[in-house]
């Protein structure tokens, strides 16, 4: 039996946050166009990274170390981020750092300061916590087209609930 791997794909489109994953093991649930589950084989979980969005959303796609993301220049924000979770990198030694940074290879990548006084938080995408394995990642996850608008209670409350969870999925 092939080891349990967990992808985890944040989905952010038209203001309306969709938290999908998946245990792998023989098969997967895929979302088609329809917004429909269907079951297919996945023999590569890589494959679930890759993520069709429709061709009306602007989208830049980028590669940084531990996720990939989709972004919408017209929104500032991601259309997508997905990342794969292994059991061994829920915890690393790689302290958190917050130093948010504006990739200026991303077209319309906001900077922190668009955040100052706006009464949002800086929300990851890709959490923090899950790329405490690689120095590399946690700099990476702190760029801000990672980064989408969250009330204060929303960041704080359901989705930090959210991403200790999906931690302890990957674990188990």
């Amino acid at each position: 039996m092939k080891p349990k791997t967990l992808i985890i794909l944040i989905t952010i489109a038209s203001g309306l946050a969709i938290w999908a994953f998946s245990k792998i093991t023989d098969s997967a649930f895929l979302v088609s166009d329809s917004g429909k589950a269907q079951e297919s084989a996945v023999e590569d979980a890589s494959q679930l990274l890759d993520v069709a969005i429709p061709s009306f959303l602007p989208s830049q796609i980028k590669e940084y170390e531990g996720f990939n993301l989709s972004f919408n220049s017209d929104n500032h924000t991601p259309n997508y981020v997905s990342w794969e979770l292994l059991p061994h990198e829920t915890d690393g030694a790689q302290s958190r750092h917050d130093k948010f940074w504006q990739d200026p290879e991303i077209n319309g990548c906001p900077a922190s300061s668009d955040y100052t006084r706006s009464g949002y938080d800086r929300g990851h995408m890709c959490p923090a916590a899950d790329q405490k394995w690689s120095e590399k990642a946690m700099t990476d996850c702190f760029v801000m087209a990672n980064i989408c608008p969250q009330d204060r209670r929303l960041n704080a409350g359901a989705w930090a609930t959210l991403e200790k969870r999906e931690r302890q999925w990957a674990e188990e």
